[in-house]
């Protein structure tokens, strides 16, 4: 047995045991309020940081909680009840979609399939889409004694350069939104 002696010689060895010990169960199990610093060097996957993981990209609380808000919003739209089983539905919508989307942005990267500016100028000046007109309509502008959306008119004052200047956020937006819908449209006619 074990005699007090014995234990002193070799507490000193003991000491330094439970100090490597503590010393590394805080690197795994994180210094400051929960931050695993391997987590942090290795890219590790923190559910509080993100909802999930497609692809090796993480897919932010946020972004999650957009797509969900969109699919519930389309049930609302359609008069469903929202109750547990159509919040899960919508759960399960909105990560599908979010799955699809991230494949289908990888292939239209490797395939090159992505809008250029110049597809997207002439998309908006040749063909703009009836939501794009609606804005000039309800703003009072590009529109004929009936109030229906002019697209020679338009088209004038984007070649003359005489647009307000209050519409280059609806420009920017809607750059950004085509840029994805363009992408995904030349995907869709490649396969079909």
């Amino acid at each position: 047995m074990f005699n007090m002696t014995q234990i002193r010689e070799k507490s000193q060895v003991v000491l330094w045991l439970f100090l490597i010990v503590f010393v590394l169960s805080m690197i795994a199990g994180g210094l400051l309020g929960g931050a695993n610093i391997i987590d942090l060097m290795f890219g590790g996957s923190d559910p509080n940081r993100y909802a999930g993981w497609v692809n090796e990209r993480g897919i932010s609380h946020q972004e999650f909680q957009n797509q969900y808000n969109n699919q519930l919003s389309a049930f609302q739209q359609q008069n469903r009840n929202i109750d547990g089983r159509a919040a899960q539905t919508a759960s399960n919508n909105a990560w599908n979609i979010i799955v699809e989307n991230e494949f289908k942005n990888i292939k239209i990267e490797e395939l090159g399939l992505g809008a250029q500016e110049d597809e997207i100028y002439d998309f908006l000046f040749n063909t703009p889409p009836v939501s794009f007109q609606n804005i000039f309509v309800a703003a009072g502008i590009f529109i004929d004694d009936d109030g229906k959306f002019v697209l020679e008119d338009y088209q004038q004052a984007v070649e003359n350069g005489d647009f307000p200047d209050e519409f280059n956020a609806v420009f920017a937006r809607w750059e950004t939104y085509l840029k994805n819908w363009l992408g995904n449209r030349k995907l869709q006619g490649l396969y079909s």
